[in-house]
């Protein structure tokens, strides 16, 4: 018995096989209507599409054998997809390649096979159209023409099979595009009520009782108007970045980027806010360290992280903006605050679009945020830059919350 060498496109071959999607899937009507005429044409017992992968044929269709798949040594249809067209031993028992065979010499008795190469467009064999018979027989020139025109029917409805799956497959992908996107749209007019609403409601005090509201209120109520002002610009921010994201139009230019030169600006930014709270922001880094990722990007990160942390920490309370160079060539950005900390139910969803009640908030007791758009954002931001974000946080605890972003350093970095 001679075993049949592999074809040398086998590894196309194979990748063309595993794209059909098609090995241990059910009988089709398609297939299994196209193996009977194969065998009422041969007038063969047994009719075969067989598909040979990297250690078996395996049947997608059969007429006379009870098999669903045998050793891809012992096949014929390995030897059939050597072949530029059929393949056909007339008595196998007088072919050295074959005589010894167990399917010869034993189950289903092999005397006579005729095989023709499923062939796709771009030349790799696949398996076979194949007639069997358990003595020696012979065809005739209308029987090979037919038995080849089937298999050229086969390997159609093969591509037919493949493309409606591929057109499903479409159809389900926009469909489920058109659910994220419509789930946004709703996010977004979710977190966006709550600020304009404010917004209407200072300015419609601010417009009627004008001239009846002493100095304090009216500072406090200005403050407040700004605070919701403030609050409505970085969520309208945050959508035209996420939006510039979806259409891929902010291409990401990683560079080197002095931490320093990055975070103390940002700091500064945030420092007034922080001051009328008095919260206190220390900044805790080795130097010199260095980051290598898109500067753009890592402004917006770390202005809706530190936003975040200067929104939710109490009065008096402090944070601090950590930077350490880790071992792996990364570096490790922390920003931490003692505020009340994100309930359990609230973290493992924290980078989810589902709009959060009240009964969810990071902080108890306080109006719901719109800070979710924001750290998906920084998900995102940090994807792209090959890092990756993580949250630690507790709630009713001094704890409070710890956002740590883990970025490459730039190659020019010095450990301090």
């Amino acid at each position: 018995m001679r075993i049949a060498p592999p074809p040398d496109n086998e590894l196309e071959r194979l990748d063309a096989l595993l794209r059909l999607d098609i090995l241990d899937t059910p009988p089709e009507p398609q297939f299994d209507e196209l193996t009977e005429l194969a065998s009422t044409l041969c007038q063969t017992p047994i009719a075969l599409i067989s598909l040979i992968d990297d250690k078996r044929q395996w049947f997608k269709s059969k007429v006379g054998l009870e098999a669903n798949e045998t050793s891809r040594d012992l096949a014929f249809c390995a030897h059939a997809i050597l072949q530029d067209e059929l393949f056909i031993v007339e008595d196998t028992l007088l072919d050295d390649r074959f005589a010894d065979n167990p399917l010869v010499t034993g189950s289903p008795s092999i005397r006579f096979y005729a095989g023709v190469p499923l062939v796709t467009e771009n030349g790799e064999a696949l398996g076979t159209l194949c007639a069997i018979d358990q003595k020696p027989h012979s065809l005739s020139p209308e029987q090979r023409r037919g038995l080849t025109i089937l298999a050229h029917q086969v390997m159609s409805q093969l591509n037919l099979r493949k493309s409606l799956r591929d057109i499903k497959q479409h159809m389900q992908d926009a469909q489920d595009a058109q659910a994220r996107k419509n789930h946004f749209f709703r996010f977004i007019a979710h977190e966006l009520q709550q600020p304009f609403q404010e917004l209407l409601q200072f300015s419609n005090q601010l417009r009627l009782d004008l001239d009846l509201i002493d100095p304090t209120d009216l500072r406090t109520l200005v403050s407040q108007l700004n605070h919701s002002a403030r609050t409505t610009f970085r969520m309208v921010d945050n959508l035209l970045q996420w939006s510039m994201l979806e259409t891929n139009s902010m291409p990401c230019q990683p560079m080197d980027i002095p931490l320093d030169q990055l975070i103390q600006p940002i700091v500064s930014m945030f420092s007034p806010i922080a001051r009328q709270k008095s919260v206190q922001i220390q900044i805790k880094m080795q130097l010199p360290l260095s980051l290598y990722a898109d500067i753009d990007m890592m402004y917006a990160l770390l202005q809706n992280l530190l936003s975040n942390a200067v929104r939710h920490t109490p009065t008096g309370g402090n944070i601090s903006v950590e930077a350490e160079q880790l071992p792996n060539q990364t570096i490790k950005l922390s920003i931490r605050d003692n505020g009340s900390g994100i309930s359990p139910k609230r973290l493992l969803n924290l980078f989810s679009l589902k709009p959060q009640h009240a009964d969810e908030n990071t902080h108890t007791g306080k109006k719901p945020h719109s800070a979710t758009l924001g750290l998906l954002l920084c998900q995102r931001y940090t994807s792209l830059n090959h890092g990756s974000i993580s949250v630690e946080s507790q709630t009713h605890t001094p704890s409070g919350t710890v956002v740590s972003v883990i970025l490459p350093s730039s190659t020019r970095t010095k450990t301090a």
